[in-house]
């Protein structure tokens, strides 16, 4: 029994070593300006954004997420969710400002906030953008 249990890690090794790997394709219906893209265009980025990117922006608070290396040739479909550090401090709810094809504007929805109120909760934001590279 002992010897089934030492050849199992060998054994589950090789056997994902021999799995093919599935092509897969990433579709997208519709986007923002109606253009169409060609099959095989299409890619999904994602990240994070610290909490001490918050700053301030022409009088609101803001956070300015950076998707150039994403390399969209048109404006991605983006989503965002804001998360803190603590369950005692909450973050606000978040909304998109604006997006482009190398960035994404979050503003917080309660318009009390300050830039301060974001870092001292660490209200960092974790983001998907889809869209075209081709």
């Amino acid at each position: 029994m002992m010897q089934n249990l030492q050849i199992f890690p060998y054994l589950l090794v090789i056997s994902l070593l021999l799995v093919p790997t599935l092509p897969h394709e990433l579709k997208i219906l519709n986007i923002f300006d109606g253009s169409y893209h060609a099959g095989g265009c299409a890619l999904t980025c994602s990240g994070h954004a610290r909490y001490n990117s918050w700053q301030n922006a022409g009088g609101l608070v803001a956070l300015t997420i950076d998707t150039s290396g994403c390399n969209f040739v048109s404006t991605p479909i983006a989503t965002v969710a804001v998360r803190g550090l603590y369950l005692v401090r909450r973050c606000p709810s978040i909304i998109i400002g604006s997006v482009g094809e190398d960035y994404i504007h979050v503003l917080p929805l309660d318009d009390s906030k300050t830039v301060r109120d974001m870092w001292n909760n660490h209200c960092s934001v974790d983001w998907i953008a889809t869209g075209f590279v081709c």
